[in-house]
């Protein structure tokens, strides 16, 4: 069985969760909160997701 965790995962925990084989992805509203999107602060958004990703990447 594969899971996606959605709580309690932040930037600095994320790669526990990652390098679990049972989770296929992770999921947070840290990424983009709801402040962020209805400000349509996308420069923000994109530097949240590619800070997570390059720490996804060593998972």
């Amino acid at each position: 069985m594969k899971f996606c965790p959605s709580g309690a995962v932040w930037l600095d925990n994320m790669y526990e969760y990652l390098s679990i084989s049972e989770v296929f992805a992770i999921g947070r509203s840290w990424l983009a909160s709801k402040a962020q999107i209805a400000n349509k602060d996308w420069s923000a958004i994109t530097a949240q997701v590619k800070k997570a990703l390059s720490k996804a990447a060593q998972a």
